[in-house]
């Protein structure tokens, strides 16, 4: 009787292990196409970023597609500058500078940040000169800012660089920085001779 007992138990036992070992191979193969997709799509995203490596390298190397690439960067700065500009002289505020004797009417934009300059007027300020074509002071607190990089600088224009450094500009030029628009001088004959080359004081009041 026990050895009946004791060959019924083995044959149940080898068929679990068959029936566990039957299992394991089907789960394996249905793990099988997972893993096959799982290698292609590795292989395509390498692929796709060895294209993009080679696309960067071309355009690092070809100076010419840069240039390009520049110039309607800076085409696309410029118009949103002045798209900004538009809006805001819509409600323009009248500002007078005054060096030494000569006065020059300007206009200020609407924005915040001139909104909050304006707080702090009249302004007597003993700006620094720099490069030949500018005059600049550090305002002691910040201004809010909505900076962006002009295709050019002209004679007149009133600029926040950074957050509190306010800047007369008293000749034109191209410039790769970034500034919020403040305002301009209508009529900037003789600002040049009138500002100098040196540091000169300059008052700022609204009319």
């Amino acid at each position: 009787m026990k050895k009946i007992w004791m060959i019924i138990c083995t044959i149940t036992v080898s068929f679990s292990i068959a029936a566990c070992s039957r299992n394991l191979t089907e789960e394996k193969k249905s793990n099988i196409p997972k893993v096959s997709e799982s290698i292609s799509n590795i292989q395509e995203n390498e692929n796709i970023l060895r294209n993009m490596n080679g696309k960067f390298q071309i355009q690092a190397k070809d100076n010419s597609e840069r240039d390009k690439f520049d110039d309607i960067l800076k085409e696309s700065k410029s118009t949103e500058l002045a798209q900004v500009i538009i809006e805001e002289e819509k409600n323009m505020f009248d500002m007078e500078i005054v060096v030494g004797e000569q006065n020059f009417s300007a206009i200020l934009y609407d924005n915040e940040t001139t909104r909050a300059l304006i707080e702090q007027f009249p302004m007597t300020l003993n700006m620094e000169e720099l490069n030949g074509n500018e005059k600049y002071y550090y305002l002691s607190d910040s201004l809010p800012t909505n900076a962006s990089r002009p295709s050019s600088i002209h004679t007149g224009d009133f600029m926040l660089y950074g957050n509190n450094c306010l800047v007369l500009f008293y000749e034109s030029f191209s410039t790769f920085y970034n500034y919020t628009p403040l305002g301009r001088i209508d009529n900037s004959d003789g600002l040049a001779e009138a500002l100098g080359s040196s540091n000169v004081q300059i008052i700022f009041r609204v009319k």
